[in-house]
């Protein structure tokens, strides 16, 4: 469904969205030593299954764009450029 987001959490803190076909924020919530709420976030894509840390909102944006990227050249690849 476009423009929408799907959100799966859990009582742990820990929370998974699915951005976009293959593309995956989680995040998930710690505690430091003195008990200071620590969040993380990681984006995974079906492209490379390395996960990635994410520490602004840019950084999400320039990921996703790079990931739309591949799979646009992907498609161009496969698909015949005539009709």
């Amino acid at each position: 469904m476009a423009g929408h987001v799907h959100v799966y959490a859990d009582t742990t803190g820990d929370a998974t969205f699915y951005l976009a076909p293959g593309a995956v924020l989680h995040h998930s919530r710690t505690e430091d030593e003195y008990g200071i709420p620590q969040h993380r976030y990681t984006l995974l894509t079906a492209a490379d299954p390395t996960p990635v840390p994410i520490t602004n909102i840019q950084q999400i944006h320039e990921d996703l764009a790079l990931h739309a990227g591949k799979t646009t050249e992907t498609a161009a690849e496969t698909v015949p450029s005539t009709v």
